[in-house]
């Protein structure tokens, strides 16, 4: 193989041998060649196995992708999976002046789907009232298929949320206890399985500020003694006017005045009035809740001093005048707030005597 050859040719009979003819042209013998090439069963995606493919003419050997939407490889071999599917690497030796081209092999396999590597989260998670937003970064891996989901888990309590999206973005967590600091993980799911959970977000705790919407829809306008309390807007019910109460006698158990007894002194008012302010707030159920009340003197002057002053969006304005409060000042009058001129000064006025607008409020544990 490899030599040129040019060859002529005699003819023989009983009586001798002819001269030699004319010399041929020219020919040079080549060798031919075949491809070892071994199939590697299924790959997970997200590894990088090396293939291998031998000639029995010692001649190099190239590979190269035919479905690069799934799988590439390197000079040397090394292959990289861009999604789960079928890799097919085609296996070629073009000859030289010897050797014949080899025929080509084709080895096809499985790029078998994998969970997700785990997704990177923020250093911080932003809290607000019951909930705490977490934001996270995709994974630099989906695992060869499209992910479905996030799931967030807060420590303390094993409270989760789920986002369903492929990409990065927050997932926020609600149903969360004010007061108790968190911490959140965050795993990424795809047809295949969940990964691994990220490192855990930086520490936050919950809870409602001055100005927010409390759970039950209102403005929290204090945060006092380890408690979140909340006025009901202006379209909660009626605010043209209701007596303090239907009958003009003592109310035991109504004669809070402080932060803290205004709850206590609506219950009374709703065991001994039919009818009045007391129960007008005890009846509201704003957020779908049952436990809102008439505010004592001090927290109906305290909704004065938040709303008034800070000029509190419309939703919240009060009428002005004079709103009842569900102090009992004697036997007779209960206490008045006015929201108008000189507002948050006191007054006691008749019990049955008197019409005023009402605003419930409800407390919650900070």
């Amino acid at each position: 193989n490899g030599t040129a050859y040019t060859f002529t040719a005699t003819a023989s009979n009983t009586g001798g041998t002819s001269t030699a003819s004319v010399a041929s042209t020219s020919a040079t013998p080549m060798a031919v060649q075949s491809i070892t090439f071994v199939n590697p069963g299924t790959r997970n995606f997200g590894t990088t196995p090396t293939l291998t493919a031998t000639s029995d003419s010692a001649l190099t050997v190239t590979l190269t992708s035919s479905t690069s939407g799934v799988c590439t490889i390197s000079g040397g071999g090394v292959l990289a999976f861009v999604s789960a599917g079928t890799c097919s690497i085609n296996a070629n030796q073009a000859g030289n002046s010897s050797t014949l081209a080899a025929p080509q092999v084709t080895v096809s396999f499985t790029v078998a789907a994998v969970a997700p590597g785990a997704p990177t989260i923020g250093a911080t998670a932003m809290a607000s009232g019951t909930s705490a937003t977490v934001a996270f970064t995709a994974p630099t891996s989906n695992g060869g298929a499209t992910i479905t989901s996030y799931t967030a888990t807060s420590t303390p309590g094993s409270v989760t949320a789920t986002l369903t999206q492929a990409g990065s973005g927050t997932i926020t967590v609600t149903g969360l206890t004010t007061g108790t600091a968190y911490t959140f993980t965050i795993t990424a799911t795809n047809p295949t399985g969940t990964s691994s959970a990220s490192s855990p977000s930086g520490s936050v705790t919950p809870g409602y500020t001055l100005g927010a919407t409390g759970p039950g829809g209102g403005l929290v306008f204090l945060i006092s003694g380890g408690r979140t309390y909340e006025m009901a807007p202006n379209n909660w019910g009626s605010e043209s006017g209701a007596q303090w109460c239907d009958v003009a006698s003592n109310v035991t158990g109504s004669v809070g005045t402080a932060i803290g007894t205004g709850f206590a002194n609506t219950t009374a008012m709703d065991a001994a009035c039919s009818s009045g302010a007391g129960q007008l707030a005890a009846d509201y159920a704003g957020g779908g809740l049952t436990d809102w009340f008439l505010p004592s003197q001090e927290e109906l002057r305290e909704m004065y001093s938040f709303s008034i002053p800070a000029g509190a969006v419309a939703t919240y304005a009060f009428a002005g005048g004079y709103y009842w409060s569900s102090s009992q000042w004697n036997t007779n009058d209960a206490v008045r707030v006015q929201f108008g001129g000189s507002g948050g000064s006191i007054s006691a006025v008749s019990k049955t005597g008197y019409a005023f607008p009402v605003r419930p409020i409800r407390s919650s544990v900070t």
